[in-house]
C-alpha cells in the first residue's frame, strides 16, 4: 500500500475531505493528530481531514502523493470546511 491522499465528499454532510491511506507506522500516525478534522475508519484502515491548506500542506511535506485532483486547491487558500457537488 502506498502512502496517499485524495479528494473525497463526505456523504453525510456533502463536505469535500481529504482519505489517506499508508501501511501503518508509528510517524505516520503521529502526523495524523496534527491535522485539523481527522478521523479514523477501522473498517476501511483510512484516515480522513478536512480540506483545508493547512492539512494539505503537512501531507505534502510529510511525501504522501496527492490526488491531482487536490493541486487546484493547494495553489488557493482553503479556510474551514468546503462543499461541493459534482455528478
Amino acid at each position: 500500500m502506498n502512502r496517499t491522499a485524495k479528494l473525497i465528499q463526505f456523504k453525510s454532510t456533502s463536505d469535500l475531505g481529504i482519505q489517506i491511506n499508508f501501511p501503518y507506522n508509528k510517524a505516520d500516525v503521529s502526523h495524523m493528530h496534527e491535522l485539523d478534522g481527522r478521523r479514523f475508519h477501522g473498517e476501511k484502515k483510512c484516515w480522513t481531514c478536512d480540506l483545508t491548506s493547512d492539512n494539505l500542506l503537512k501531507l505534502n511535506d510529510w511525501g504522501f502523493a496527492l490526488d491531482p485532483r487536490l493541486d487546484g486547491f493547494r495553489e488557493k487558500p482553503v479556510r474551514g470546511k468546503i462543499k461541493q457537488l459534482w455528478k
